[in-house]
């Protein structure tokens, strides 16, 4: 709320920039006379008498409005941007590239006896795409049938976390070398420590090129700072073609 003090400094702001460029030249450097600059100084004292000795906001409108409507609009502009500013979300991102931190292989989810499908080859390598360097798990089977196996992670809820972003919050990178889920495929389950069930599964993703597996919003709902999420990567093949898996992408609105 502004009161007539505010009206005053607003308005005196106005009627300095005026008197500068009345006696400084467009290069920045005053050309006035001696006489000319002394007549400037008195001026704005003058003016400030004048406004000084209105006693209400309403008088200062009365007298300036030329003057009010221009600190008016820079007022709202101002407003303006706050608001922007309080109200545009904080998005930051959390990135884990392979190997992931406390990662390890599994033939199983959450401990679960192991599907006795899992005779594959696992490896973790790196290839570059595009000037672009992707690190990855693989897994091959050269058996007839698909045969599994996963990579298993802990990531905890950071202490900034507000809520998830309202797209692409967990984003995976993966490929495939065949483009047809009974010959290669990824899968992605998550849960939350602590629950029995699983908050999201993505499963049978292929792709030949480097692609994105996307968890959307909806399905990771009621995470709080200090949650820890277990996710299962399962990477499945059969007849050598390869299943890979690469970074880990958490998007989230900070505090």
């Amino acid at each position: 709320m502004y009161d007539r003090l505010d009206d005053i400094k607003d308005i005196l702001k106005l009627r300095k920039e005026e008197v500068r460029n009345e006696y400084v030249a467009d290069d920045g450097k005053n050309s006035a006379s001696n006489i000319g600059k002394l007549r400037g100084r008195m001026d704005a004292l003058s003016f400030s008498l004048i406004v000084m000795g209105k006693e209400s906001p309403e008088e200062l409108r009365a007298t300036f409005p030329e003057y009010m409507k221009i600190i008016d609009e820079n007022r709202a502009k101002r407003a303006e941007r706050k608001t922007e500013s309080v109200s545009k979300p904080h998005i930051r991102f959390v990135e884990l590239h392979p190997p992931y931190p406390g990662a390890v292989w599994t033939g199983s989810c959450r401990g679960a006896t192991y599907s006795g499908h899992n005779n594959v080859e696992r490896s973790i390598s790196q290839e570059a795409v595009c000037n672009r360097e992707h690190n990855y798990y693989e897994v091959t089977s050269g058996e007839a049938s698909l045969q599994d196996y996963s990579v298993a992670l802990c990531w905890t809820i950071p202490d900034d976390f507000r809520a998830w972003a309202e797209m692409n919050p967990i984003v995976i990178d993966f490929r495939t070398e065949s483009g047809t889920y009974l010959n290669a495929h990824v899968g992605v389950k998550i849960y939350k420590a602590g629950w029995a069930s699983g908050l999201s599964e993505s499963s049978h993703n292929t792709d030949t090129g480097w692609a994105v597996i996307i968890i959307e919003p909806m399905d990771v709902k009621g995470w709080k700072p200090g949650d820890v999420m277990e996710i299962y990567l399962k990477l499945a093949s059969r007849n050598d073609y390869y299943a890979r898996v690469g970074s880990i992408r958490f998007n989230y609105v900070a505090k």
